[in-house]
């Protein structure tokens, strides 16, 4: 087994490569494990690296070692490679995949994570792209674009700009019209806060969108929220953020494979943070994709669930 890190230097505003390369280089200095360590200099160039290692042909264990920004791009890089495996090493400002987990701090124990076993997990395909853990479109996607705006601003954490993103969107953007096919051809079509097709639990700094979500049951959690008045939207907004929409009255759940999101002008696309425009787009989950390493103390969250898709 090879190990390979692939470092963002700006995930957490440096954190990334300040704390982890240290730990990195003090666990291997005396071990005869065959590593290599990458620190990028440019954008998506975390996918490149991860595919040229992945494409060798051996049996590889991949460390993104940032943000889901950085998680993101090594998943896209190794999908499809059967010998690769992905890590994460979180030291960015969300890391909301790995709050599926709990408390995640095995995750930064690097002897754990060379010693743990992988699992296979499901991802989302969105395009051309695949995500492994939120995709959406309406307001928590335009959330999440003004919100890389803030993060740039000094002093402002990722949690931080995301509040202040909310407040920025909740005057403009609460107010989305789509039409809403599911995999069995059943059609919704109104206005709506947002969409969200979920493999994971969490998003947005903390956000805990979809309480039912399994990463690896082959179900991709179907949610929405119609538009509300902005009084409402404003008590909404902390039971969003502790998972209590569920079953509210304008909160739809649904376990489906396939979700198609329309509406009628280019519109902002959330991948696990990362944001393309459509007028059309397909999340479809892709059960057992993603090889993903889970330290031994998390292994029971590694049981899939045995409820069926149902609409």
């Amino acid at each position: 087994m090879r190990y390979v890190f692939i470092i963002n230097p700006v995930s957490g505003k440096g954190a990334a490569q300040k704390k982890i390369l240290p730990k990195i280089e003090e666990y291997f200095k005396d071990k005869d494990l065959d590593y290599t360590v990458y620190v990028t200099s440019f954008q998506r160039e975390g996918v490149a690296l991860a595919r040229k290692e992945a494409e060798k042909g051996d049996k590889v264990r991949i460390f993104a070692c940032g943000g889901d920004g950085t998680t993101f791009d090594v998943l896209n890089g190794i999908a499809g490679h059967d010998n690769a495996e992905l890590c994460v090493i979180p030291g960015g400002s969300g890391n909301d995949l790995l709050k599926y987990f709990g408390d995640a701090s095995a995750f930064t124990d690097i002897d754990e994570l060379i010693k743990a076993e992988s699992y296979p997990i499901d991802l989302i395909k969105v395009g051309d792209w695949y995500a492994v853990n939120v995709c959406s479109m309406g307001l928590d996607a335009e959330i999440c674009l003004a919100k890389d705006r803030y993060l740039k601003w000094k002093f402002v954490s990722g949690e931080m700009a995301y509040k202040i993103a909310c407040i920025h969107c909740f005057l403009n953007k609460t107010k989305n019209h789509f039409k809403i096919t599911a995999d069995d051809g059943s059609v919704t079509e109104g206005d709506f806060l947002f969409a969200i097709g979920a493999n994971g639990s969490y998003y947005g700094g903390g956000f805990h969108a979809a309480p039912p979500a399994n990463i690896s049951d082959g179900i991709l959690d179907y949610i929405t929220i119609k538009t509300v008045s902005k009084f409402r939207f404003i008590k909404l907004l902390g039971v969003y953020r502790r998972g209590g929409h569920i079953g509210l009255d304008i909160c739809t759940h649904k376990r489906v494979r396939k979700m198609t999101v329309e509406c009628k002008k280019d519109a902002t696309v959330n991948m696990d943070g990362e944001i393309i425009t459509a007028r059309k787009i397909d999340f479809e989950i892709v059960p057992g994709a993603l090889k993903f390493v889970v330290p031994n103390v998390y292994k029971d969250k590694m049981t899939p669930s045995k409820q069926e898709a149902t609409v």
